[in-house]
């Protein structure tokens, strides 16, 4: 009968184990979703409103579990941002798509530390991102004789934060993720001969998938 109980004590240790996750495991997952891209604007110290413009992101996460709730992700990420027109009289004409490799590095806070099924989910980090993409398109009536995107109109280097909030589906470190995020750009994008300033925001809406692996 002792034996009995030892080892019933004993599976019940191991399924425990199982389930929680384990301190210094690596993570690995992808995520993506479609994301409301817009810029804060402002030419001659006036502030513009531009009108916002749909797009999409995709990412490869490398994680890193510190202790039972709390992580580090890195999400190597491709997406797009911009404006479009803003309502008329805005003073904003043109439409700029931008595209970037962007790399958060993101503190995540998962609540309960070990959730049975579903945990919340709590992230916030600095980000940084490289252009890749530069289409800027306008009526011919624009004054601004732009005529290479990528040469006359964004820098190629960005730095702003990023927080989020959202839900993991899941026991342990892996599950599905569901995630509403928020990037907050500090940098003004735009070259020097543009004049004005514009400063990348964007609205992340994301799905994602991780697991374990080592």
């Amino acid at each position: 009968m002792m034996t009995t109980g030892k080892t019933g004590v004993a599976a019940a240790i191991l399924v425990s184990l199982s389930a929680a996750p384990a301190t210094g495991q690596m993570t690995l997952g992808v995520r993506g979703g479609m994301n409301v891209a817009g810029m804060a604007l402002s030419a001659g110290g006036t502030g513009l409103t531009g009108g916002t413009r749909s797009s999409i992101h995709g990412a490869i996460v490398v994680g890193f579990v510190l202790r039972p709730g709390f992580s580090i992700e890195a999400p190597w990420t491709y997406v797009g941002k911009g404006y479009d027109p803003g309502s008329s009289g805005s003073g904003v004409e043109g439409t700029l798509k931008l595209g970037y490799l962007e790399v958060p590095v993101l503190a995540v806070l998962t609540v309960p530390a070990n959730p049975s099924l579903i945990g919340g989910r709590l992230s916030a980090g600095p980000a940084f991102a490289l252009r890749t993409r530069c289409n800027y398109s306008a009526p011919t009536t624009d004054a601004t004789n732009i005529t290479n995107c990528d040469a006359d109109v964004s820098k190629i280097v960005d730095v702003g934060v990023v927080v989020g909030a959202g839900v993991k589906i899941g026991k342990g470190a892996g599950g599905v993720t569901l995630d509403v995020g928020y990037d907050y750009g500090f940098m003004n994008v735009l070259q020097a001969n543009v004049g004005g300033s514009a400063r990348n925001r964007n609205l992340l809406f994301s799905v994602g998938f991780i697991v374990p692996i080592l």
